[in-house]
């Protein structure tokens, strides 16, 4: 197991290796720039911190949406050709990215702390270039970014793709299985404690679901080499 978690380490290093590049830039740009020197109203100026908080906020919304993709994105044809070739069985592979989804997550968090406090030196009473609040709280959110989320969208993916009506069309098949889980969701009414523990327990019955569907029958109805 611990070999699966190191080598979906590695992949999303390469994957995200250069937007956190650039993000490292941007908050070593504010943290150097001199709050004196934006203190001047000009459109210069507005425009250089407009966009630094355009990046921060593209970031987090990237970060936020990656945990679900990274799921699924091992199931094009070139890159699970070479997943394949481990042998290795798709529930750990899952749940190793289920790990990688709460460093995404950690790192994210990370980017939102430091990003506010940098650039709260440029804001002014009319102007707040980039602030985050969160109308959750924050383990249901991580919950929710983590574990629940991801697991429903691969579960309808891997249903669609398992099933001979959508093998042809699997984003509408997964679309609907979306929809439907979004309907069926509106009429529960959790909170607290059991929110997080029925998320939790659900979060990991479709993992493992998705995981035995993958190993069983994703191949035959998919690809054919």
């Amino acid at each position: 197991m611990l070999q699966v978690i190191k080598w979906e380490f590695v992949k999303q290093y390469h994957r995200l290796k250069w937007m956190f590049l650039l993000f490292a830039a941007v908050l070593l740009s504010l943290a150097l720039l001199p709050a004196s020197w934006f203190k001047t109203e000009s459109d210069g100026y507005y425009s250089i911190l407009l966009f630094f908080s355009l990046i921060l906020s593209f970031g987090l919304l990237v970060l936020s949406l990656y945990p679900m993709y990274n799921m699924i994105s091992d199931f094009r044809r070139k890159t699970y050709t070479m997943e394949r070739i481990t042998g290795r069985s798709h529930i750990q592979v899952f749940f190793a990215k289920i790990i990688i989804n709460l460093a995404i997550f950690c790192l994210a968090n990370v980017l939102i702390f430091t990003g506010t406090i940098l650039m709260d030196k440029f804001n002014t009473e009319t102007v707040k270039y980039f602030t985050f609040a969160s109308q959750k709280p924050y383990w249901t959110t991580a919950l929710e970014m983590v574990l629940l989320y991801p697991a429903i969208l691969l579960f309808c993916y891997m249903s669609a793709s398992t099933n001979h009506y959508f093998q042809n069309n699997r984003r509408l098949g997964t679309f609907i299985g979306v929809v439907g889980v979004s309907i069926l969701g509106s009429y529960l009414h959790l909170s607290g404690p059991v929110y997080y523990v029925v998320g939790l327990i659900i979060g990991i019955i479709l993992i493992i679901a998705s995981g035995r569907m993958a190993d069983q029958r994703f191949e035959q109805h998919v690809y054919s080499y």
